[in-house]
């Protein structure tokens, strides 16, 4: 979704620097700027290599020096395209993980707690154990050996 997002702002701000409103051109130069990025992220799969994530900042001279070509952006204003491109790319991406945040977060917290078992929790932890809520008030603390601890809350002091 971010490349949509990217290359509707890169389309939008090039006839604004003197450039040609062309989404598909648009889209082209993004992808092709883009790919030095991703292939860099490949390196953070390999800790030792993580460091050489670092030229996925060639992206960025990619987009600088597509600018002019792909998209008519005179080159005298090409860093201004460039700079404005990414500075509003990460503001509209902010956006859009935001909205879409608010629209999936309310699902995530409902399947986390377990959709229709009304006021009980249950949280499995794999080898570490397992705890249970229950609405009366008892938690239940499963221990990785299958030991047992159970925590009452008495509602009734609570203020």
């Amino acid at each position: 979704m971010s490349l949509w997002v990217v290359a509707y702002v890169a389309n939008y701000l090039s006839p604004r620097f003197g450039g040609r409103d062309d989404y598909p051109a648009a889209f082209r130069l993004v992808t092709y700027s883009w790919t030095a990025a991703w292939l860099a992220g490949i390196f953070g799969l390999i800790p030792m290599l993580s460091i050489l994530g670092i030229l996925g900042l060639y992206s960025l001279y990619l987009l600088y020096k597509g600018a002019t070509p792909v998209m008519g952006v005179p080159q005298d204003k090409a860093v201004g395209f460039t700079a404005v491109t990414i500075i509003a790319a990460i503001v509209a991406m902010f956006l859009v993980n935001l909205v879409i945040g608010l629209f999936t977060a309310p699902t995530m917290m409902a399947g986390t707690m377990g959709s229709g078992m009304g006021d009980r929790m249950s949280i499995d932890m794999g080898e570490s154990g397992r705890i249970d809520s229950n609405a009366d008030g008892t938690m239940t603390i499963t221990g990785p050996d299958g030991e047992t601890m159970t925590i009452t809350i008495d509602t009734n002091e609570a203020e």
